[in-house]
């Protein structure tokens, strides 16, 4: 496999760690993302669960996808320990940045 970084590295790997049962749905979401262009990586919303503080003010919580993808984010520490529905506002090879809403 090419290797690659960014946003289509990301969502690469992904996919790989997604269940079976719920690959139909985030194929579909991929591929809508691939035919808009990688660009629009920062309008998508996932759902995560926010596990932890961090030590870096930029980016105080940490949260984690349904496919152990790492999330920095911005946010209220009263949402630790909770789902919450995060803004991607960018990217890089390890990790996904966003947004609580």
């Amino acid at each position: 496999m090419k290797k690659t970084n960014g946003a289509a590295a990301v969502l690469r790997r992904s996919w790989q760690m997604v269940s079976p049962y719920r690959g139909k749905i985030y194929l579909g979401a991929v591929c809508s993302l691939l035919a808009t262009g990688l660009s629009t990586i920062s309008a998508y919303t996932l759902r995560v669960l926010v596990d932890g503080e961090t030590d870096d003010a930029r980016w105080p919580l940490s949260a984690r996808t349904a496919g152990g993808r790492l999330v920095h984010l911005v946010g209220s520490r009263d949402a630790l320990g909770q789902y919450r529905n995060v803004r991607i506002t960018d990217s890089n090879t390890w990790a996904l940045f966003g947004e609580m809403e």
